[in-house]
């Protein structure tokens, strides 16, 4: 039964373009999980989790701004401050691995053809020195795209929840009260 649940609301996320389906499906397995240590059966803990579309609904009201005040302060945190340094550490990460790059490949170079190597251990020695610069060029390359894919990822799921807030307090939904 809660196999069935789980497909049938993966279905629906998908069908409804929800903007972190892994997220909300790690959500609803977590409660499973905390619904069954505490002795409910499969058919309670689907009762309690109720209709998919009202549990999606949930998902997005739990995850997202309730009034414009609050939709203003997270664009003042999100874009003023958070997104800047996260774009300045990516490009200082970015530049590392540019430097990296260019100097495990500039000693790569000298090891073989520079006289000051000349036993064929210091070769080898500058040769494995020089491979550790390449590397960490790969190794910061490759955290740097990771990186930027989740600052993508949070980029548009600020927008998504931005405009889902916005759509809820135009509609009268959500309390556009100044005290909250």
């Amino acid at each position: 039964m809660l196999d069935n649940y789980l497909e049938n609301l993966e279905k629906e996320l998908i069908a409804q373009e929800y903007f972190d389906i892994e997220d909300a499906l790690r959500q609803t397995n977590n409660q499973i999980r905390r619904l069954k240590k505490i002795g409910k059966t499969e058919e309670e803990i689907v009762e309690e989790l109720g209709p998919i579309n009202d549990y999606i609904d949930n998902l997005f009201v739990d995850n997202c701004p309730k009034s414009k005040n609050e939709i203003l302060m997270n664009d003042i945190i999100f874009w003023g401050v958070a997104t800047p340094v996260a774009c300045l550490c990516t490009l200082a990460m970015i530049f590392i691995a540019i430097l990296c790059g260019i100097s495990g490949a500039i000693f790569l170079v000298k090891a073989w053809t520079d006289p000051v190597f000349a036993t064929a251990g210091m070769k080898v020695s500058a040769f494995i020195l020089a491979l550790c610069g390449v590397a960490m060029f790969g190794l910061t390359g490759f955290l740097t795209y990771k990186i930027a894919l989740k600052m993508r990822y949070g980029i548009l799921r600020h927008l998504r929840l931005k405009k889902y807030s916005l759509e809820k307090v135009n509609q009268g939904e959500f309390d556009d009260d100044d005290d909250n």
